[in-house]
């Protein structure tokens, strides 16, 4: 009881929402995104759990990080696709928000960080696959693949991505562009084979952009009153970096738990305090008091670790609307994007793009190639069914939907 009430109080533990750098929606393909401040060291492709009070007070859910802190110190980044009740909600809060130019509220815990280097540095090249919006747990990785070129001198780097139309690509070409920079400054050999699945009208989807954003400014009096609401739940609150508390400060917590806790309850258990002295027969009476110290030893080591790691409050930083979830899209936008990048209508042929990969590996002398794919189960099941059967490719499945 005592380990599960000190883990329960350490994942919550922070009683204040997280201080949001930015926020934004790309309407065009129903994703919000939200970038938080966050002092803690964390892998890319780790899992932070999200909860929002303006969309439910006890629900928190899990996504992927779509960000590095080798390319954004500070900084935590995930994309939340529209595709239930709960992130429904959540995009409409964040169009809410961004719209009358306040920070959403925003409580986050991240109980599970990686403390190992990302198995893609055990590779001699690396191929990363990715469908629609699967991509993001593999953003990350790919920019800290290509901000440590030194972990692994001549690696090749392959991305490979599905999306069902071009407004995806369009939403994401801000970090297609920070990888192709990147690799061209570190010398990384990058590869990208963008493919399009389902054939999309450029013209529709410009218009699309447009009315979205326009539906996004409130008529006065609903934005009085969501105003007016966002500033009663801010009220006593005060927005900061997220800190999690670390692996010692944890063990620190269970052992002051279980040293209070034990101390109380065995001299009360072994004292017979109340049996003896009162009544026999009042044998409920002290179960409940050892049950009350129980609690009460594990929140003398709650308080003790939170006076411990206490940490000042920052002062709030206004978020904006994201430009790319506003900007333009002309159709001569798009064509360059696509000529740029040389997308492709339909999906990969895979029998080609694993010959592609195995001719371009020939030349190094350890050949292993590590392949890393996040997206539909369809997708998952074509990549083992082309790259398992060769001895060279080590297959890694991220965990996409939960």
């Amino acid at each position: 009881m005592v380990v599960y009430l000190a883990n329960r109080w350490l994942s919550s533990s922070s009683n204040h929402p997280v201080q949001v750098e930015v926020a934004g929606v790309f309407p065009s393909i129903q994703t919000c995104h939200v970038t938080l401040h966050c002092t803690t060291p964390y892998a890319p492709g780790d899992v932070v759990w999200l909860n929002v009070p303006t969309v439910s007070p006890t629900q928190w859910h899990p996504f992927s990080v779509a960000s590095t802190p080798v390319h954004t110190p500070g900084l935590l980044t995930v994309f939340v696709r529209n595709v239930g009740p709960w992130t429904s909600n959540l995009y409409a809060y964040i169009q809410d928000c961004t719209a009358a130019k306040v920070d959403p509220i925003v409580y986050v815990d991240m109980s599970t960080i990686s403390v190992l280097e990302p198995a893609t540095f055990l590779s001699s090249s690396v191929v990363f696959v990715g469908g629609g919006i699967g991509i993001t747990p593999l953003m990350g990785q790919l920019l800290h693949v290509l901000h440590s070129p030194q972990q692994r001198p001549g690696q090749i780097v392959w991305l490979l991505w599905h999306v069902p139309d071009v407004s995806m690509l369009w939403c994401f070409q801000s970090w297609l562009q920070d990888i192709e920079a990147l690799a061209a400054k570190h010398g990384t050999r990058l590869h990208i084979r963008l493919h399009v699945t389902q054939e999309c009208e450029m013209g529709a989807m410009h218009n699309d952009d447009e009315g979205d954003v326009a539906s996004m400014m409130m008529a006065d009096e609903s934005m009085a009153t969501f105003l007016q609401g966002e500033a009663q739940r801010m009220q006593g609150l005060h927005p900061r970096p997220y800190v999690h508390v670390n692996r010692y400060q944890q063990i620190w917590v269970l052992a002051v738990a279980v040293v209070c806790s034990g101390g109380l309850v065995t001299s009360v258990k072994y004292g017979n305090v109340i049996s003896k002295t009162l009544n026999p027969s009042w044998w409920p009476l002290q179960r409940f008091i050892e049950y009350v110290l129980v609690v009460l030893g594990s929140l003398v080591a709650l308080g003790l670790a939170k006076l411990w790691g206490r940490r000042d409050a920052v002062p709030n930083i206004v978020c904006q609307l994201d430009d790319a979830a506003t900007k333009s899209t002309s159709k001569t936008d798009v064509e360059a994007l696509m000529l740029h990048h040389n997308v492709q209508r339909g999906r990969v042929v895979w029998p080609d793009f694993v010959q592609e990969i195995l001719q371009g590996q020939s030349a190094l002398s350890s050949a292993s190639i590590g392949v890393f794919v996040s997206g539909p189960l369809a997708l998952q099941r074509a990549v083992d069914l082309h790259f398992q059967p060769h001895p060279l490719f080590h297959v890694h499945a991220e965990e996409f939907e939960m």
